[in-house]
């Protein structure tokens, strides 16, 4: 008999000390102890006290192509408990402890603090306002009238066809 065993891989943030003892992660911004969060198949650290999470770099990417509503409104619940306001000065990466670079975030006011290799720390409201962004980023490349509108509205061809061209 053989059995085929069948693991499910999900990015799994390792945090490690100075000796590379696996650790837990404290909070980049208030040194509150983060807890580690799931939401379908994406797992992220958590700052309970003021808001702030961490997501590895290919979460962050698979949310850029795929930005999840439903996401947004469970970072946004979570956001509404934390309380704390802490300083946002620079922060280091809590994998490889290399200092983050600010970079701005495209259709939003907010920055965030990324680690190229890594991943990024965003603040309280920042993440939401990135899966929102995100979103109206793609609404905004959809073409106003497709090739299947003007086939549905039987005017598929010829004239029409151009016509809806001059929108794409």
């Amino acid at each position: 008999m053989i059995e085929k065993i069948v693991e499910r891989v999900r990015p799994h943030i390792i945090v490690q000390d100075e000796s590379g003892k696996t650790t837990e992660l404290f909070c980049l911004r208030c040194a509150y102890k983060m807890r580690v969060g799931h939401f379908k198949d994406i797992e992220l650290q958590l700052c309970e006290g003021c808001g702030g999470v961490f997501l590895t770099k290919d979460v962050v990417e698979r949310l850029a192509q795929h930005p999840d509503s439903e996401f947004r409104q469970y970072i946004l619940r979570m956001e509404m408990s934390a309380m704390g306001r802490p300083d946002r000065g620079p922060v280091d990466c809590p994998m490889c402890k290399a200092r983050m670079e600010v970079a701005s975030m495209p259709g939003t006011v907010h920055n965030v603090d990324l680690c190229r290799a890594h991943g990024t720390w965003f603040d309280r409201t920042e993440l939401a306002a990135y899966i929102e962004a995100q979103a109206a980023a793609q609404e905004a490349e959809k073409p106003a009238v497709t090739d299947d509108d003007l086939q549905a509205a039987g005017v598929g061809g010829g004239f029409f066809k151009s016509l809806g061209r001059l929108f794409h």
